[in-house]
């Protein structure tokens, strides 16, 4: 966790919304028989064509959460919105201050090939760039306590495995616009048995607020757990480090739960986060409870190119 300083500059605004996306994306669950059995007479010699070929997207988006994999399928543009509300407390000479922020905050993702994903969110799957204080990504626009633009990160992600175990590698910057330079090289990974899903990995992220080198090490650990094939829920938990300059470490607590709407065949997700920022830390004596968040916002997902 950043210096109590910084951790104002950080979160001294944080997010809501709604993102409209237009565009009708292909169905969640698409099936192979496209082909009208009308058009001949005789039976198929053959397989049946493959719903995954080398020259078409992976298939459809997976409207279940749980099931998603760790990069966008090409062509897919996800578009997301949300509101955040945050209550922090500062120590000062003076004593103890209490303060709120509110910040939106919109990104967006793309599938560029069934590889690669790039864009200018947070809401990646399994970012380890989500977990506590060092939440960055996406465009922010502070509207509480004073109206203003927030700062803009951008990342990009290649996947080296799929399957069961999708692991990618990932590097981003955040551009200054309201606090410091930052950017960021991860390794995000996602884990699936059956209706639980784990999503973890390693993330080293530079900050630079005027004239000191801070080094956060997260190390996330974010399980979601499929209630229903729309419905899920969450852990949001792990450790921050904080080297070099900054002298520090958190644990946050929090969790997570969304639903899954179908609009024009794809899906839209709606979730709500409660988190503790700084659940347990050095500077705290026991469970700190003074800092959290609480957000609500959408992920809308459709197919742009087939």
């Amino acid at each position: 966790m950043l210096r109590e300083t910084n951790r104002i500059k950080q979160s001294g605004s944080f997010l809501l919304g709604c993102a409209l996306a237009l565009g009708l994306g292909a169905p969640a669950h698409a099936q192979d028989d496209l082909y009208p059995s009308s058009e001949t007479s005789a039976p198929a010699t053959g397989p049946a064509p493959s719903a995954q070929s080398a020259e078409a997207p992976e298939g459809p988006y997976p409207s279940n959460y749980v099931e998603r994999p760790i990069v966008l399928t090409r062509g897919m543009l996800r578009v997301d919105a949300a509101i955040n509300h945050w209550r922090f407390q500062v120590s000062t000479a003076a004593g103890s201050v209490s303060a709120n922020a509110t910040e939106m905050r919109f990104g967006a993702g793309f599938g560029i090939t069934d590889d690669i994903e790039a864009g200018i969110s947070y809401q990646a799957i399994a970012s380890p760039l989500a977990l506590g204080m060092a939440s960055t990504g996406g465009f922010r626009l502070q509207i509480d306590p004073t109206f203003d633009l927030g700062d803009i990160g951008a990342y990009g992600r290649y996947r080296l495995a799929r399957g069961q175990l999708e692991a990618a590698v990932e590097a981003g910057v955040s551009l200054p616009i309201q606090t410091d330079f930052a950017f960021w090289v991860a390794a995000p990974i996602r884990y699936t048995m059956g209706a639980l899903a784990l999503d973890t990995g390693l993330a080293l992220a530079l900050f630079l607020p005027s004239g000191l080198t801070i080094l956060n090490v997260l190390l996330p650990i974010r399980p979601r757990f499929a209630l229903t094939p729309a419905l899920y829920a969450g852990l949001d938990t792990g450790l921050q480090l904080q080297l070099l300059d900054g002298d520090g470490w958190s644990i946050p607590l929090g969790l997570e739960t969304g639903y899954v709407l179908q609009v024009g065949g794809s899906p839209l997700d709606i979730f709500l986060n409660f988190s503790f920022l700084s659940f347990l830390s050095k500077e705290s004596d026991g469970v700190q409870t003074s800092l959290w968040n609480l957000l609500i916002g959408i992920r809308f997902h459709t197919l742009t190119a087939s």
